[in-house]
Order: C-alpha cells, then sequence, then structure tokens
C-alpha cells in the first residue's frame, strides 16, 4: 500500500488533505533545483561584476524615472565603477559591498519618489509625484534643473538646458491649460528636453547594461 503523508488539517468539515511520499520528494527536488538556479545566478552576476563593474538597471525599470533622474542613476553607477575596484576583491569582501551598494541606489530612487515593496520585488512611483509637478509648472513654469542633476553638467550644458526651459516657459501660458492639455503638451516639451539631452551626450554609455533587472 502506499506511503500517505498528512500535509495539513482542514479543520472546517473535518477534511484532510493528504500527499504522497512521492509528491513531497517531487516538492523537495523542485526546491532544491530553484535554488541551485539562483545560486548559480548569484554566482555568474557577481564574477560579471568583476569582470566589467555594476551592470545599469534595464530600460524598462529607467523609463519610470524622468530624463534628468536617469541620467543622476547612471551616472551614480558610472562613479562607484570608478570607486571601487571590484576585480580586486574577495566573494566576501564583494557581497558586503554590494550590500552597501544597493541601500545607497535605493535611497536615490526613494528620494526621486519610488518605493520598494518587498512582496513583490519591484519599485512603484507615488502617483501625487505627477500632480505636484503639475501644480507646480501651472503656477511657475518649467522648473531648472535640480541641485543633483545640475552637479553633472559643464556650464554650456547647464546654459544650454536653462535657455531651452526659459524658451518654452516664454512660448506656452500653461497657467491657463486644462491638467488634460497640460499633460499633452509637456509630452511634447519632455520629447524637445530628450533630444536636446542627447545632443549634448548627457546618457552615459553602457556596453554592459543589465537586462534581468
Amino acid at each position: 500500500m502506499k506511503l500517505f503523508i498528512i500535509a495539513s488539517l482542514l479543520v472546517s468539515g473535518g477534511g484532510v488533505t493528504m500527499f504522497s511520499d512521492n509528491d513531497v520528494t517531487e516538492d523537495i527536488k523542485e526546491s532544491k533545483d530553484k535554488y541551485i538556479e539562483r545560486f548559480k545566478q548569484r554566482e555568474n552576476r557577481m564574477m560579471n561584476i568583476k569582470e566589467t563593474g555594476l551592470e545599469y538597471p534595464n530600460q524598462q525599470f529607467l523609463d519610470q524615472f524622468t530624463d534628468e533622474e536617469q541620467v543622476v542613476i547612471l551616472s551614480t553607477i558610472d562613479q562607484l565603477n570608478v570607486d571601487y575596484d571590484f576585480k580586486t576583491m574577495t566573494d566576501e569582501q564583494l557581497k558586503e559591498t554590494l550590500h552597501e551598494i544597493k541601500q545607497e541606489l535605493e535611497e536615490l530612487y526613494e528620494d526621486y519618489g519610488f518605493i520598494h515593496k518587498e512582496t513583490k520585488g519591484n519599485w512603484k512611483h507615488h502617483k501625487h509625484n505627477i500632480e505636484e509637478h503639475i501644480n507646480t509648472v501651472k503656477e511657475s513654469g518649467i522648473p531648472y534643473p535640480n541641485e543633483n542633476f545640475s552637479n553633472l553638467l559643464t556650464e554650456e550644458q547647464l546654459e544650454s538646458i536653462t535657455s531651452k526651459i526659459d524658451e518654452v516657459n516664454a512660448q506656452y501660458d500653461f497657467s491657463s491649460m486644462t491638467d488634460e492639455e497640460l499633460r499633452e503638451t509637456l509630452g511634447s516639451i519632455n520629447q524637445e528636453l530628450k533630444d536636446l539631452y542627447n545632443d549634448l551626450e548627457l546618457f552615459p554609455k553602457n556596453p554592459h547594461t543589465n537586462k534581468n533587472q
């Protein structure tokens, strides 16, 4: 007779859920395989970091941020790759360093209004930040780059960007627009600014972009 293992008792109705020993063995094997796969992925990632440095987040993740925020994030990662000599670290040193870097990057993401949802392992944007931006533009126009972004620019780059913003603010009467009209207008302005940032070569280029964020 096949051996059965009682996995759990269902109090309501006096029911009993039972699994065979074959089922349990299969579950254990599946869990073991998943653990081994995660371990291999972690080891491969550490080896890649030692060889080529920290990867950029994938584009789907970056698209949740504004262009200015993307520049700061990518530049921060570039600076971390300069600050740390990963290839000379032991595995233990690298693990500790990566933990510190993870905390630093998460603080940066939180500064931009993102929160980490531990249960799902991803980041979600606070919607109220968008509404705040719309209200700001209606009251005082497109703002100049913030301090984090400005600190990454040369004087010439900053002058080009602020001149473009002055031009846009003079062109549009944001205060008289409905929210829907303003959203549509901001979409066009954001594209103009993105083109300007590309012309100024503000977006760092990293051949080791991580595709598995």
